[in-house]
């Protein structure tokens, strides 16, 4: 069975399933080349059928949700949606036919926080465990809960709780002047105020400020942004070297860990035999509130996805449809999230590209990759097929050994251009995460919760480890990425260092996805080396 799911919403995506195995799941951004994009795209529904090696007529079921209340909106030849799709703010699942590409398809329309649901259980380990959703908002409501018990979504219920995503989105607009990324962006920022967050310090002025802003709710036409919130009349607070601008996000940090804890333990609550907690939604990408708010709870285990976003929803409509809809089979395990397209022969498409603009092109074993690493270059890495969700996990990284002198700042500075604080993150050996780490959830494979880096660790690792010695793992086993995996323990062999720093292969824009995209950005970076498994590019 082949199933086609289609987000249109704030970070729209497509996911083709096959029996019950992923064919290709991509965000549209990475096709258009616009950041959180959104909408529906003939021309990237075609390219998707295209890469998977799919004709529109092999689809054999069509899962799909409304995305945006508007369908008369067009931007960019993209509309909102493709047809009339049922809302589902009253029923979370609703059958009907569906009139695509020319031809009519059963089809479901299925509601956004079952779609982030179904994707935080069935991409998880476990056969069994509690389900929490928590983001701005979507089919009228900003949380769920529910139950997944081998292929099926149990007791699943919609409520509204604080709108914690919201304020951090309007923070990024009205008092750090952000600016939005285009009409549908609702301040996709919050990841730098979070990484902010660590310079700040507790101030009880402004904790109670913004506590009194929140329940105000306020929104006024004069502030910069005037569809969304702000703190203290929009108080400009651009400048992040201040320590009022630092304060502030640590304060709207704090209240985001007691009101994700205070849910986590709700949720136990509800059933305290259960040991197992999967969590998705925009605000499950803060890491370091999920693991406050596991280590402050009574779930043992904490599975996050690498997608838990709005980016996630197509993935979990299409395997919602085929395990819980359809009945199909489910096997638990850890969920390889390289499920991007496949551009075929990498080393022919980089070894004319390098012929063409006059580089050094070579046909590399991992030999001459681990020379580069451990002379402490910087290297942009193009593996196989991208991984999902909006954070790099090896296949479009830029990678470095992480006690490199000045990495972090050369990195910001000259490399990816962002702002002064933002921090990087390491990929990790599975085998070295206990003697590294400290406060490590045990599933910590996508860069999804956070951990302290142990005191005999922090300067050999300087290039991941934050200000407050936190950092955001990639915890690596074998079987999710055998070639960086390997790479990785033969440096530590060399180096004594079983980490890379990992940060996103891109400059101001999504991460990079075909050849073409990687080479663009290589040529715009100082960055010497461009290396996939089988090849190596240098301008030296």
């Amino acid at each position: 069975m082949r199933i086609l799911s289609i987000y249109s919403g704030h970070n729209a995506s497509i996911c083709i399933l096959e029996d019950g195995k992923v064919r290709i799941n991509w965000e549209l951004e990475r096709f258009s080349r616009i950041k959180h994009d959104y909408g529906f795209s003939e021309a990237f529904l075609q390219r998707t059928l295209s890469l998977a090696n799919v004709e529109i007529g092999d689809v054999d079921f069509v899962c799909i949700n409304r995305g945006l209340p508007d369908d008369s909106v067009v931007r960019q030849g993209t509309l909102l949606r493709p047809a009339d799709v049922p809302a589902t703010t009253e029923h979370n699942v609703v059958p009907f036919v569906l009139p695509l590409s020319g031809k009519r398809f059963d089809a479901l329309a299925i509601n956004h926080h079952l779609g982030h649901a179904a994707c935080a259980f069935f991409t998880s380990p476990f056969d069994e465990a509690a389900i929490f959703t928590y983001d701005g908002y979507g089919d009228a409501e900003n949380s769920s809960i529910g139950v997944g018990r081998g292929n099926q979504i149990v007791g699943f219920e919609r409520t509204h709780l604080a709108d914690i995503a919201g304020w951090w989105a309007s923070l990024t607009v009205n008092n750090y002047r952000m600016p939005r990324l285009h009409e549908r962006d609702p301040g996709s920022h919050a990841g730098k105020i979070m990484a902010l967050a660590a310079y700040g310090s507790a101030d009880p002025q402004i904790a109670r400020t913004l506590d009194r802003d929140m329940e105000a709710a306020l929104r006024c036409a004069h502030y910069p942004d005037d569809s969304s919130y702000a703190f203290n009349d929009a108080e400009d607070l651009s400048d992040t070297r201040s320590t009022r601008s630092q304060n502030l996000a640590r304060a709207i940090q704090q209240r985001t860990e007691a009101e994700v804890t205070a849910q986590f333990r709700r949720v136990h609550e509800r059933d305290p035999e259960q040991r197992n907690l999967c969590y998705a939604g925009g605000l499950a990408l803060n890491c370091i509130a999920n693991s406050t708010a596991l280590s402050a709870s009574a779930f043992h285990r904490l599975h996050v996805p690498p997608c838990p976003n709005d980016s996630g929803i197509a993935l979990g409509m299409a395997l919602y449809a085929y395990h819980h809809h359809f009945g199909g089979a489910r096997e638990p395990g850890h969920f390889v999230p390289y499920t991007g397209p496949d551009y075929g022969d990498t080393t022919k498409a980089f070894g004319a590209l390098a012929r063409r603009d006059g580089l050094r092109f070579e046909e590399a074993n991992r030999e001459s990759l681990l020379s580069i690493l451990c002379r402490r270059e910087v290297v942009c890495f193009y593996g196989a097929r991208s991984e999902c969700g909006p954070r790099a996990l090896g296949s479009r990284s830029i990678l470095c050994l992480p006690d490199r002198v000045n990495c972090r700042d050369f990195l910001n500075q000259l490399v990816k251009k962002r702002e002064w604080y933002r921090p990087y993150a390491p990929v990790l050996l599975a085998e070295a995460a206990a003697d590294v780490l400290e406060d490590c959830p045990q599933d910590a494979a996508y860069m999804t919760t956070s951990a302290r880096i142990k005191r005999q660790w922090r300067q050999r690792l300087g290039g991941v480890n934050h200000v407050d010695d936190t950092t955001r793992p990639q915890v690596l086993r074998e079987e999710q990425n055998p070639f960086l995996y390997g790479v990785l323990r033969d440096v530590e062999r060399r180096s004594g260092i079983p980490a890379f720093l990992n940060t996103s292969f891109n400059l101001q824009e999504p991460i990079v996805e075909t050849p073409d995209d990687a080479w663009r950005s290589f040529l715009a970076m100082p960055v010497s080396y461009l290396a996939t498994e089988n090849c190596i590019v240098s301008k030296l």
